[in-house]
């Protein structure tokens, strides 16, 4: 028997993708309000195309396919090098916005940062902004496991790093 048992709550205990979509969505609906693409279709672009790949080739692949969100995306860099040096980003919340940035910042001046960056940020800042249940729905099937392990009393732990802190304060 096991003493306790320990889940990785994105993707396994917890569905996320679903909230990282919408959170690219929210960035396109801000800097291309006129040009935004309707949810639905957006949604399955995204799954059919651009899910499992990397944040860097999300933002490529959101960018060749609505090339015009660069000009908007260059016009929001001096808004957010303010926020950087104001030590906004500081916030637990913004934990990744902040790792993104200090490791671009090695390569790059902010004044310099290309669109896919900025794109980048902006959707880790809507993402951090988001609560919990949007971030996330549970996986039907893990509820028989976890009510199983519950009345066996086993010690059950539903925490990713990246959110510990933010899960203690919502649960």
């Amino acid at each position: 028997m096991f003493n306790s048992v320990i889940f990785d709550k994105d993707g396994v205990l917890m569905e996320t993708e679903e909230g990282k979509i919408r959170s690219y969505y929210s960035v396109l609906m801000e800097m291309i309000p006129e040009k935004k693409p309707e949810w639905e279709k957006y949604r399955d672009w995204h799954r059919d195309t651009l899910t499992g790949k990397s944040r860097k080739n999300v933002v490529e692949g959101i960018i060749q396919k609505y090339p015009s969100v660069c000009a908007f995306l260059l016009e929001t860099r001096k808004s957010l090098k303010e926020k950087w040096e104001s030590g906004h980003f500081n916030k637990s919340e913004y934990k990744e916005v902040k790792k993104e940035i200090e490791t671009w910042s090695k390569n790059y001046d902010f004044d310099d940062f290309p669109p896919s960056l900025i794109l980048s940020i902006h959707r880790l800042i809507k993402y951090a902004d988001m609560s919990l249940e949007e971030k996330c729905n549970p996986i039907e099937s893990m509820y028989g496991l976890l009510q199983s392990l519950q009345e066996n009393e086993v010690p059950i732990g539903l925490v990713t790093e990246s959110e510990l802190e933010r899960t203690k304060r919502e649960l």
